[in-house]
């Protein structure tokens, strides 16, 4: 909320001005809203709280296609669906993506020796092994945001709140995920995108004013944000403390530094930051190929471009991905809770202590 809160007074000082949702009002009729009227604190609220993405507004980027312009849907038979499939079977895979961290000799006490995934050099395990813990980490993430989102979802549409089309689906198509731009664009949340991006755009314009540059740097720009967002999360956690996978992980680990006799032991996060500005690195290099590739005529089947895709963007995610999740898991982090987290209204009411 921190981050959308700079986002609006920052970025869009008055967003009045620039923004309205498609197809409920105009830019015209926002502009005329009267301060505290209820079409005002309505709009207020929708712009806060739930366009994160821009879904449904006209800030929305190209690629992300408002639902209702995909396929016509009852409430109840979108309800019924969401309920089979966004939260049945991905709650019960996500549960064998559990039953896979939890058997592993890595979580029961082999975290932090010659085996341990942040040691690469030194690394016994085998190779298939380290990519499928990084599939299945990822999956466990996909489902546990997909279920948490669509818990929300379902009983605001239900209860008349909002519409079918104001909740799209959350993810896109991974066969389009052929890139790591395309990756991170079309196949994964949007969720970072209002508070990061808009911010990103407005610092690049202080860097440098050329468009090639400036474009370029917004892009470096936005996952540094990402990742800082990121790391603040990782620095909360107890770092082994409750949990326990074991006891043999040492109370800090490098890098850490030093600044005015403040020691901060950013190991505990380091990789949770660095995994988001090098994707930026990433997209650059993969630009920088194609662009060349493109200039010489070269022709390739789309098939085998694909296949080529997906291998480079796997491969590409190896090293540091492994390296985030086992920064996660020494911090301590409930996988439990990956798969089925608490609706944020579930735990409003949980925590009034009501007597039921």
């Amino acid at each position: 909320m921190y981050f959308i809160t700079l986002e609006i007074f920052y970025v869009t000082e008055y967003p009045e001005f620039y923004e309205y949702r498609i197809g409920q009002e105009t830019l015209k009729q926002v502009k005329r809203y009267k301060g505290f009227s209820k079409e005002k604190m309505q709009w207020a609220v929708a712009r806060a709280l739930f366009s994160m993405r821009g879904i449904g507004w006209n800030t929305c980027q190209k690629h992300l296609k408002h639902h209702g312009t995909i396929k016509k849907q009852g409430k109840w038979e979108w309800i019924f669906e969401m309920i089979l499939f966004e939260i049945v079977l991905k709650f019960s895979f996500g549960i064998l993506t559990i039953d896979l961290f939890l058997n592993s000799s890595y979580m029961k006490g082999a975290g932090w020796d010659r085996n341990a995934f942040d040691l690469y050099s030194q690394s016994f395990q085998s190779i298939w092994y380290q990519f499928l813990f990084l599939a299945m980490s990822g999956f466990g993430v996909y489902c546990g945001i997909s279920i948490l989102y669509y818990l929300n979802a379902i009983p605001l549409v239900a209860l008349g709140v909002y519409q079918v089309s104001d909740f799209p689906p959350i993810f896109g198509s991974l066969f389009a995920a052929t890139t790591v731009r395309d990756f991170w664009s079309k196949f994964w949340h949007q969720l970072l995108y209002k508070p990061c991006a808009p911010l990103a755009i407005k610092l690049s314009h202080l860097v440098t004013k050329e468009k090639f540059w400036n474009r370029l740097v917004s892009v470096y720009l936005t996952f540094i944000i990402t990742g800082i967002i990121h790391a603040i999360g990782t620095s909360f956690l107890d770092w082994n403390g409750p949990l326990d996978y074991n006891p043999n992980i040492p109370s800090w680990v490098p890098p850490q530094i030093t600044i005015l006799g403040t020691t901060w032991h950013i190991g505990r996060y380091f990789y949770s930051f660095i995994f988001f500005p090098y994707q930026a690195v990433l997209i650059t290099i993969e630009t920088i190929v194609i662009e060349l590739w493109e200039s010489y005529g070269f022709g390739i089947p789309k098939s085998l471009a694909k296949i080529i895709g997906f291998t480079w963007v796997f491969l590409s995610q190896y090293m540091l991905g492994n390296c985030y999740i086992d920064e996660m898991v020494k911090g301590g982090i409930r996988l439990e809770e990956v798969i089925t987290p608490e609706p944020p209204l579930f735990h409003f009411i949980k925590n009034l202590n009501l007597p039921i």
